[in-house]
């Protein structure tokens, strides 16, 4: 009977020592659970400071074209604002997908 109850008890600490997603041991789980918290916090963090940038362009933008366009003009001016906020997002974009955008990959051939 002591044999059956240790025979059980191996098989019970394995299955708690391993989950069922993979195998891998629990606390290898929570590593990459606390990392994945990390990074969504990181992410979360950077994209506040983003908006606040933001925020910050909209207002300076704003004051410019009001500088230049008083505010008398109404749907000009709000025109003006749109047409120049949407070609700075087009370049910005376009800037960043170069910087980012990996080289393209090329076969190697060995020619002996």
């Amino acid at each position: 009977m002591l044999k059956i109850r240790a025979k059980y008890f191996n098989t019970f600490n394995r299955i708690c020592k391993y989950n069922l997603n993979g195998g891998k041991p629990m606390k290898e789980n929570v590593k990459d659970v606390k990392g994945q918290v990390s990074e969504t916090i990181a992410t979360l963090m950077t994209t506040a400071f983003g908006l606040i940038a933001a925020l910050a362009w909209n207002e300076a933008i704003k004051a410019i074209i009001d500088l230049y366009l008083p505010s008398g003009e109404g749907i000009t001016g709000l025109l003006v604002y749109a047409i120049l906020i949407t070609i700075i997002a087009v370049v910005a974009t376009l800037i960043i997908a170069k910087v980012i955008a990996k080289p393209a990959v090329q076969a190697v051939r060995i020619v002996e």
